[in-house]
């Protein structure tokens, strides 16, 4: 497994691991009951598993398969994940506080999330026109 596969599926398992736990908690606050705001999270959650966990996953996978020579690897990973974290820890707290400040930087984390999908669209575009038919 290539060096860019491995970083991006060992990312998505830390991911998968916090993301079960966070829907776990919720799931036992439901039950529970014991936190008014807990559905602040659930936006959290879902951008931890789908971006996080499966979408990295998928992106370990294509690396290791069609990317023979990455090139923009560092930052598509840099901006997936500071974008991600950006986006899970600001949602809740937009939620709780309305900050315009913290409004901001969930903003910027989707902005980083979309400009490291397209550097990944534009370098797997990219392999796949290197690659000779088979």
């Amino acid at each position: 497994m290539s060096r860019s596969a491995r970083l991006f599926l060992v990312t998505s398992l830390v991911y998968l691991g916090l993301g079960l736990v966070l829907q776990a908690v919720a799931m036992f606050d439901v039950w529970l009951g014991f936190n008014p705001l807990a559905y602040t999270s659930v936006g959290s959650t879902m951008q931890m598993l789908l971006i996080g966990w499966l979408t990295q996953s998928v992106m370990a996978l294509l690396y290791d398969r069609l990317v023979e020579s990455p090139r923009l690897v560092s930052v598509i990973w840099a901006c997936l994940n500071v974008g991600l974290v950006l986006t899970i820890i600001g949602q809740p707290v937009l939620a709780l506080t309305g900050s315009d400040l913290v409004g901001g930087l969930v903003a910027m984390g989707g902005l980083m999330q979309m400009v490291g999908g397209l550097a990944f669209a534009v370098e797997l575009v990219r392999a796949l026109r290197e690659r000779p038919d088979s």
